[in-house]
């Protein structure tokens, strides 16, 4: 090799300009690979190619200049970075990794849909992009105090966070961040999983339990499978039954054993919900149980304003006394 150019060692689509390109370097002096490290591809005599990492440092000597080239094979290294690349790419939760400039170096497919840019338009740019705009003045001090003193406040945990589409659409991540240390940088990658429809769920749960804690009606939540959800405490009263009690169970194993012993001084209003797993609504049917055991279509109650859908018995009961399902009946005394 001693005394040959030295494009020999180029891959040959790059042979025919590589000269060109180091005669540029001298003449001008503009810097474009010389003083840094990237990697590229290089040919072996058999004809295999591999990724090497290459440095490039310049030497003067007199009016003569010389060049220098520090080579590392990173092949095992590369392949292993693209597994990883790939696996996180196709993962169903948003990924975003940025460097030690806060700049996006990696935006899955997932992240793209969250929130609705194109990963050409993140690519090279600060995260607080992807930040409400409230914290995006003060993002960079936040991520930069973390380098500084390690002070892990949001790094290992998780936590649900505010996120603004590009079209301004507000949704809800659950969010978590990994912190990488590779040798002075440090890196993070933030996992976001889109739990806007599990908030709104539990904000309309939670909606209804103010509405329906406030009434003397029975009310009781169950899942698309009959099991309980909620109960209020006019359900506790009448059963004797608290809410972790009844949780996860069918309401009409509801025991016999705790029901009231006197005889109710006027007549109770049982509401049963059902949730649709499809959707966040709830559809309600009212009924007015009375002493003597009949049911007749109630009144809508309060918790009816709060954006649930009402439907009443299409007919009633027998004269026998009978009690919802989901309740046992009273022991008379």
């Amino acid at each position: 090799m001693i005394g040959r150019n030295v494009d020999v060692l180029v891959p040959p689509e790059h042979q025919a300009h590589h000269d060109a390109l180091i005669d540029h370097h001298r003449r001008t002096g503009e810097d474009r690979i010389v003083g840094t490290s990237r990697e590229v591809q290089m040919e072996r005599r058999d004809g295999t190619r591999l990724w090497v990492d290459l440095a490039l440092s310049k030497i003067a000597v007199g009016n003569k200049t010389h060049y220098s080239a520090f080579v590392r094979d990173v092949t095992a290294e590369r392949q292993q970075r693209q597994m990883i690349e790939q696996t996180l790419e196709q993962a169903l939760d948003a990924v975003v990794t940025i460097d030690e400039h806060n700049e996006v170096i990696f935006f899955n497919a997932a992240a793209e849909a969250l929130w609705g840019y194109d990963r050409d338009e993140v690519l090279g740019r600060n995260v607080a992009m992807l930040v409400p705009a409230a914290h995006q003045a003060h993002h960079d001090n936040y991520v930069n105090r973390n380098r500084r003193t390690g002070e892990n406040r949001i790094v290992g945990t998780s936590r649900e966070v505010e996120v603004i589409r590009k079209d301004g659409e507000q949704l809800w991540g659950l969010l978590s961040v990994s912190k990488v240390e590779l040798g002075d940088r440090i890196l993070y990658t933030a996992f976001l999983k889109d739990v806007t429809d599990e908030i709104r769920r539990r904000d309309e749960t939670r909606m209804l339990s103010l509405v329906a804690n406030e009434t003397n009606n029975s009310v009781v939540i169950t899942d698309a499978n009959g099991r309980t959800e909620y109960v209020n405490r006019g359900v506790e009263r009448l059963t004797r039954y608290s809410l972790e009690e009844m949780r996860d169970r069918a309401p009409g194993h509801v025991s016999r054993a705790r029901t009231p012993t006197r005889r109710p001084s006027s007549a109770s209003v049982a509401i049963c919900a059902r949730r649709n797993p499809s959707t966040t609504r709830y559809s309600i049917t009212p009924s007015r149980v009375t002493p003597t055991g009949s049911r007749s279509p109630s009144r809508r109650s309060s918790a009816m304003t709060a954006g649930w859908s009402a439907s009443s018995p299409s007919r009633r009961t027998s004269p026998r006394r009978r009690w919802p399902p989901w309740i046992s009946p009273p022991a008379w005394t």
